[in-house]
């Protein structure tokens, strides 16, 4: 009729009906939808539209990614076992490296050796002696000689080629030339050769020095008291 006022629609009402129908779940007709107050309850509390006064909630799921777990267990006994393999490696390692890298000089004698081709060995009979660097570690030889037993000097060899003081470096030799005879060679405790720096290189053990150096300094005590060795 004209001039009756229309009445005002409830959009809110309309709308909560309408997501209520819209989320009802169809597997279940039977059961009564849930009216506004229901799906507020129900859904999540941080995922609200406001429309009107009625707050009402949404569902959202998001998939969910699990990543995989991977579980190692090592017992004490095998962690033991690595270690201990380990530090014997590490151990065997240095002390190689240790033995490759120490001085290790050889000298090698040789007797009633004869020269050919240098006029002035021609007709002698002669000692070699070859002093060579079987070590890394670079060593200077300064003299080469041998030590006879008391009251005998010793001798200090002076043909060595190449001529001395030199340098041995890894695999390097040298060689010294000296006529001796039977009786001179039989007076011989040791040959030996020395480096720059103090050390001796022999042909004999630490025993046997040991025992001529205590028969060396009787000697010296006993001619130094004017007695007669």
């Amino acid at each position: 009729m004209p001039g009756e006022e229309k009445p005002r629609r409830d959009y809110a009402v309309e709308l909560t009906q309408l997501l209520t129908k819209i989320e009802a779940p169809q597997e279940r007709p039977r059961q009564s939808q849930p009216n506004s107050r229901e799906l507020v309850n129900f859904l999540h509390p941080r995922e609200r539209v406001n429309v009107g006064c009625i707050a009402i909630k949404r569902r959202v799921s998001f998939p969910t990614m699990t990543s995989p777990t991977i579980t190692i267990t090592i017992s004490a006994n095998a962690l033991a076992v690595y270690a201990t393999v380990v530090s014997t490696i590490t151990a065997v390692a240095q002390i190689w490296y240790f033995l490759l890298d120490r001085r290790n000089i050889k000298i090698t004698v040789r007797h009633n050796m004869q020269i050919y081709g240098d006029s002035r060995y021609e007709g002698m009979t002669l000692t070699t002696v070859r002093v060579a660097n079987a070590g890394r570690r670079p060593v200077t030889i300064t003299s080469v000689g041998a030590i006879r037993d008391v009251p005998n000097t010793s001798f200090a060899f002076q043909d060595i080629t190449p001529q001395a003081p030199v340098e041995l470096t890894e695999g390097k030799y040298l060689v010294a030339v000296v006529p001796l005879t039977q009786e001179q060679i039989d007076e011989i405790q040791w040959f030996y050769a020395g480096d720059a720096i103090g050390n001796d290189y022999t042909t004999t053990d630490w025993l046997t020095r040991k025992v001529f150096a205590t028969r060396l300094k009787a000697y010296e005590k006993q001619r130094r008291s004017g007695q007669q060795p």
